[in-house]
């Protein structure tokens, strides 16, 4: 009957124009997730290493064109600028992301150095994506050479740092498997749905199919 094709129709199109709005809004919801730690560790870092480098906040004579103030704005924007890989290589990002901000705590004076934000993005990051295993291994390897490269140069580490620097990094971890568990179950409910609507889906394309055998009959 005309009438069911015109409610068939109107069905068809609402869905389709609504999971092409859905589509469009997961995009740039997606694309902001992806930049929002990235810009989020530029501001965070950035300015944070002009302020270690200001002559009138440290005795040291430090200053904004020496060479290391520049070997440390590399490293600070080095990080960041790797997590825009982080959802395709997780493993190597977090690995880059860890060798730099290990590197950064011997431009910088380790008891000075600002915290490294871009490292925790890359740690849970890595373990929200399967990569585990990538991220014990780089940031424990890289902080134990940091420390022994500390002891066979003779800096001097504050004890209270070192304590609070492997705190966090526990802390980080935490909150990856955290982020990950937490993750698994929305998937999971994700896939509950999907299987309920691709039933309704099913029924009533059931439905539709009788509906046009009795009209054709």
């Amino acid at each position: 009957q005309p009438e069911s094709f015109r409610v068939f129709y109107s069905r068809a199109h609402s869905r389709w124009n609504g999971s092409w709005m859905d589509s469009e809004h997961a995009r740039v919801a997606r694309r902001g997730r992806l930049l929002f730690p990235v810009v989020f560790s530029l501001v965070v870092q950035v300015p944070s290493v002009f302020a270690t480098f200001d002559p009138a906040h440290r005795p040291e004579p430090l200053h904004l064109a020496s060479g290391q103030f520049w070997a440390a704005l590399v490293l600070t924007v080095l990080g960041p600028l790797a997590l825009l890989a982080r959802r395709r290589f997780p493993g190597p990002v977090v690995a880059v992301v860890s060798a730099a901000a290990g590197i950064d705590l011997f431009v910088v004076s380790p008891n000075n150095a600002p915290i490294y934000i871009a490292l925790a993005v890359a740690i849970v990051s890595a373990i929200r994506l399967e990569a585990r295993v990538w991220a014990w291994v780089s940031v424990g390897s890289a902080w134990i050479l940091s420390l022994v490269v500390s002891i066979v140069l003779g800096t001097s580490w504050s004890p209270f740092r070192i304590a609070a620097t492997t705190l966090g990094i526990l802390i980080v971890f935490g909150l990856g498997e955290s982020a990950r568990t937490r993750s698994d179950r929305f998937a999971q409910i994700a896939r509950i749905r999907a299987q309920r609507r691709q039933s309704e889906v099913q029924a009533e394309r059931v439905r539709i199919a009788r509906e046009l055998h009795d009209v054709l009959a």
